[in-house]
């Protein structure tokens, strides 16, 4: 069902132009498409309270909110994993979901092809700029952007497939 948003959706320089960083990969999927974890690892953040109709001011007067700025609201609702691969530890991050999956919480450990959310256009992925529905996938190393390619096509499923986040 995910394919790669070729239209502004790869790492680096792309958006507006090339006026702006894109700092993961989207994949275009329809809201509600299942999310998978692509690495074995631990939730470490947790964010599920944007709804794809409301707008940064009207939030930020909340009272209790996950996001406490707008870049973070900006991702929407969102899964972050620690995961060690590699040799390294990396923070691997899903945004714009519909929702997380009612199980997960901070500091459990999930594997690789668990799903933990479900694709939606929360966040600025319900704007006109951000191509339709899709899944923000970032990865980050001690708080360097690092070109996804690399940790989605080279990690196989618990059924010995090649997998993306949203397959």
């Amino acid at each position: 069902a995910g394919g790669w948003n070729i239209e502004g959706g790869t790492f680096g320089w792309t958006r507006n132009g090339g006026t702006t960083e894109h700092r993961g990969m989207d994949f275009a999927c329809p809201v509600g498409t299942p999310v998978f974890a692509t690495h074995d690892g631990i939730v470490r953040a947790i964010r599920n309270d944007v709804t794809e109709d409301i707008t940064w001011d009207e939030y930020k007067e909340r009272e209790n909110k996950d996001c406490e700025s707008e870049r973070f609201f900006n991702a929407g609702n969102a899964v972050e994993i620690e995961c060690n691969t590699k040799g390294s530890t990396y923070m691997i991050k899903y945004y714009h979901l519909t929702s997380v999956e009612e199980t997960l919480y901070i500091g459990k450990p999930v594997e690789a092809g668990d799903i933990i959310g479900y694709s939606g256009i929360t966040g600025n992925g319900g704007s006109k700029s951000s191509g339709g529905p899709h899944l923000h996938y970032q990865v980050e190393r001690n708080g360097k952007y690092i070109n996804p390619v690399d940790f989605i096509y080279s990690i196989f499923d618990k059924n010995w497939k090649l997998t993306n986040p949203c397959n």
